[in-house]
């Protein structure tokens, strides 16, 4: 639901697509709010209407996959609730009832935050859209692909901070940090984050900007995945978008790690605002690869004019222009739920480049391990627009001094959901591999929260750094019971 500032300011300005919000102070009487007078009818209710998915239902194996096979959790009930009204008067009734819940968006968690053996808010119905001159006001339940396509059509040439996975929720991905590929030119996704509608522990529709619930707005901005309510819309900035982008890939021999390496950090140093690059370091079964990717937002023939190492391989070879639309689908990872093998991750921050000490650790780990591991080391390119937000504007804290953020990957046989043999042995892998990085120096120790790993013991300072008491001071004035509780939830202060 739009505020009444929100839909002052758009009159007359806007399209409204969209609404799919009723007035929480309305006459009307949603199906969920009739359950909260008669608790005992909350399954029997929406079963009847094939929003609520009980282990009995038909689709209920398909509505608990998440994305890694690794979690299996069986929720009791999955909500799809199609409106903020509902998203409050479910929040009531399991608040009264003593139930526990989670909110679901896209489904990636990399731990299954967003899933717990109880109620699931799933808000993927929810998708108003409302395009304005500079912002867009969106319900929380867009998936990234299908959003940047209806903000296109609405205005060609125009696109927001996402993320390369199609399937990721915008809400989520922006409220953890965001990265995409027009981070470097235009920030974070949370920087991006104009305001926030939430419903909070006590079910209570709130907006939180820099107007109003101002350190709610704070807190929410890098701690609001869960931790604080339900975000059911949020008012997001847009950028236009030229009308050709030009993607570029290559891949190198693991034994040209060492020279590779070093030109791809000095690259990203003075690297131009318009691209953004990926760094690869991959392998499994003692064989691995240095691949270098990324986009340009601008001919082939402009991106040739920037500075750019001598990779020792004409560059030219590497490119292809594209649409920006063809480009969002070129790059997209993760399109399906983890059909093919399980997974752990671990991220740092580089504020050094990597040093020889550190790539002859993760060659070593490529070439040592046999199957059925497989490991990827990620490298994203930050940027001076990222690093000139302070780390304390909001609760997002990774800025100062950053290269770029990396992602340790790790994944093994077994699409079965549950248990699987060899899931304590990874845990094991990733903390010694982790540990190792770190002795190498160079990195922060931190970790980047949307990347959730479930086998660091430092996970909240890791993932909140110098941010982390005030966040547990917001912890304990907006949610006081910790009703919002999860595996890596918020201590409160």
């Amino acid at each position: 639901m739009h505020s009444r500032r929100q839909v002052l300011r758009y009159a007359g300005s806007l399209a409204v697509l969209a609404t799919g919000c009723a007035n929480p102070n309305g006459s009307e009487r949603t199906d969920l709010e009739s359950l909260v007078d008669d608790p005992s009818a909350f399954p029997g209710t929406l079963r009847a209407e094939g929003r609520l998915i009980v282990p009995t239902s038909a689709e209920y194996t398909a509505a608990r996959t998440v994305i890694n096979p690794r979690i299996d959790v069986k929720p009791t009930y999955i909500a799809y609730c199609k409106d903020e009204r509902e998203v409050a008067a479910t929040m009531k009734w399991a608040r009264a009832n003593g139930r526990r819940v989670t909110v679901r968006s896209g489904g990636h968690s990399y731990e299954g935050a967003s899933m717990n053996n109880d109620i699931v808010i799933d808000i993927s119905n929810l998708k108003s859209f409302a395009l304005g001159t500079d912002t867009m006001v969106i319900g929380a339940g867009w998936k990234q692909g299908e959003l940047a396509r209806r903000l296109f059509d609405a205005r060609p040439n125009t696109g927001a901070v996402m993320g390369s996975c199609k399937t990721v929720g915008l809400s989520g991905f922006s409220l953890g940090g965001g990265f995409g590929f027009l981070s470097r030119k235009h920030g974070l996704g949370v920087d991006n984050i104009v305001s926030l509608t939430l419903v909070n522990a006590a079910g209570e529709i709130v907006v939180a900007n820099d107007r109003e619930n101002k350190e709610l707005f704070w807190a929410l901005r890098g701690g609001g995945a869960g931790n604080f309510g339900v975000v059911t819309s949020m008012e997001y900035r847009v950028h236009a978008v030229p009308p050709v982008v030009t993607t570029f890939y290559h891949k190198f021999t693991l034994d040209e790690a060492s020279r590779i390496v070093p030109l791809w950090f000095q690259w990203i140093k003075d690297m131009a605002p318009e691209i953004v690059s990926i760094m690869s370091i991959s392998g499994g079964g003692g064989s691995g690869s240095v691949a270098i990717s990324g986009q340009f937002l601008g001919t082939a023939d402009a991106l040739m004019a920037t500075a750019r190492p001598d990779w020792g391989v004409p560059m030219e070879g590497w490119l292809r222009e594209r649409s920006y639309l063809d480009a969002i689908d070129y790059f997209n990872g993760g399109a399906s739920s983890s059909k093919e093998s399980r997974w752990r991750a671990r991220s740092d921050y580089y504020l050094k480049p990597l040093n020889n000490e550190g790539v002859d650790t993760i060659a070593k780990v490529l070439r040592a391990v046999g199957n059925p591991w497989a490991f990827a080391f990620l490298f994203d390119s930050y940027g001076p627009v990222i690093r000139a937000v302070p780390s304390d504007a909001m609760a997002f804290a990774h800025r100062k001094d950053i290269l770029c953020c990396m992602q340790l990957y790790m994944s093994w046989g077994g699409t079965a959901m549950g248990p699987n043999a060899q899931d304590g042995n990874s845990a094991i892998r990733l903390r010694a591999i982790g540990d190792a990085l770190k002795a190498s120096g160079n990195v922060s120790g931190r970790a980047y929260p949307n990347y959730a790993d479930s086998t660091r013991d430092d996970w909240p300072s890791a993932y909140y750094a110098d941010n982390l008491a005030r966040l547990s001071r917001a912890k304990q004035q907006f949610d006081p019971t910790h009703f919002f509780t999860f595996a890596q939830s918020l201590p409160p202060a």
